[in-house]
């Protein structure tokens, strides 16, 4: 993972039920939820949204949460920099966040909104950055007189594997949040076990690699009996906390898992669900989905393109199949069972050769 990426795990962890590791069938559940009650939502954006973004030549938070208690969303930012390129995006999403446009946005998931927030996560032991970046916010802040409330985390990595929070700049409105942060000082949560799904800027190779990483622990957890084989996008959700995906593009993504590593299973269109293979060779298996992780956009639609099935039958090597106008009775006895079937339904039971003569 990158700089960035583990800090969107993090917060992401602080949120999220998770299973601390595909084996374990104990889930546990952030704190950010368990106590305060916050929970991710996905973020779909109507298109004139994404024109006023990019007029505004912002981008999507890396997360978003909702607090139906408090009637607030939390648009997040990870920096894991203060280069001159994160200065300017920074800027101009705290602009995008701070306006009423995006309050619009935010009804979406909390339909009696009365609060937003933006909360801005950087690391403690890179150069001051909390720093850097709450003086920023706060000079930015007096020059806009933006009225946004803004609140700055530091994250510290421990060689525990357990990452500490800590609020470096600002109040919440979340007064319980502020009164743990007055009395503890700091939030502790373990570092995921691993990638997760929601981070938005993952390429599609990334997330469909990911999907394959789950499934294939899922298999390889246990002995699977027939019905536990058959996958469907609710049964993954449910299994899989982190899976803030639309229906729409999980299923593509099933799909493209499937096509391109067929030792997996097959996808069920109607069912939108996989049907894993009884006996799947797992190191092959394990072995296509790295492969997949490091190929870039452009070689993964290659590769998708090249797995693709013929979308008509071809006769005789490259001719195309001409309409028919004739008649099956040469070929068909009379009172036989194929001649109350359609023409296209027969013809797909021919054999080869039988198929040449109709159509040639």
């Amino acid at each position: 993972m990158t700089q960035h990426e583990i800090l969107i795990n993090i917060v992401a962890s602080m949120v999220l039920t998770l299973t601390p590791s595909p084996f374990s069938p104990v889930k546990t559940t952030g704190m950010l939820r368990e106590k305060f009650g916050y929970e991710i939502k996905l973020p779909i954006f109507s298109e004139v949204i994404e024109d006023l973004m990019k007029k505004k030549e912002a981008s999507p938070p890396d997360l978003i949460l909702a607090n139906d208690k408090l009637k607030m969303v939390v648009a997040i930012e990870c920096k894991s920099d203060f280069s001159p390129r994160t200065i300017e995006k920074l800027s101009k999403q705290v602009d995008f966040y701070s306006s009423d446009t995006f309050d619009e946005f935010a009804k979406s998931f909390v339909s009696n909104i009365e609060k937003s927030e933006i909360w801005i996560v950087t690391y403690s032991d890179q150069g001051k950055l909390g720093q850097k970046i709450s003086h920023f916010i706060m000079k930015k802040k007096e020059e806009t007189e933006s009225r946004r409330n803004i609140v700055v985390w530091e994250v510290e990595i421990k060689k525990t594997e357990e990452a500490i929070v800590r609020k470096v700049y600002g109040l919440h409105q979340d007064c319980d949040l502020n009164t743990h942060f007055e009395a503890n000082r700091e939030i502790g949560t373990s570092l995921p076990q691993i990638e997760l799904l929601i981070d938005s800027s993952l390429t599609y190779p990334q997330r469909v690699a990911r999907i394959g990483r789950r499934i294939l622990s899922f298999i390889v957890s246990k002995s699977l009996a027939a019905e536990e084989r058959i996958v469907s996008l609710s049964d993954f959700k449910e299994k899989w906390g982190d899976a803030i995906i639309s229906d729409k593009e999980l299923a593509n993504c099933f799909r493209y898992l499937t096509r391109l590593i067929p030792e997996i299973g097959d996808y069920e269109t109607g069912k939108r669900s996989i049907v894993l293979k009884p006996k799947p060779p797992l190191s092959k298996i394990k072995e296509k989905i790295e492969g997949l992780e490091n190929m870039t956009d452009e070689d993964f639609k290659i590769m998708l393109s090249r797995k693709e099935r013929p979308t008509s039958i071809m006769v005789s090597g490259k001719k195309k199949l001409k309409p028919f106008k004739g008649s099956l009775e040469p070929w068909l006895k009379k009172g036989d069972i194929a001649t109350s079937l359609d023409f296209f339904e027969v013809t797909s039971e021919l054999p080869d050769n039988m198929v040449h003569r109709v159509f040639l």
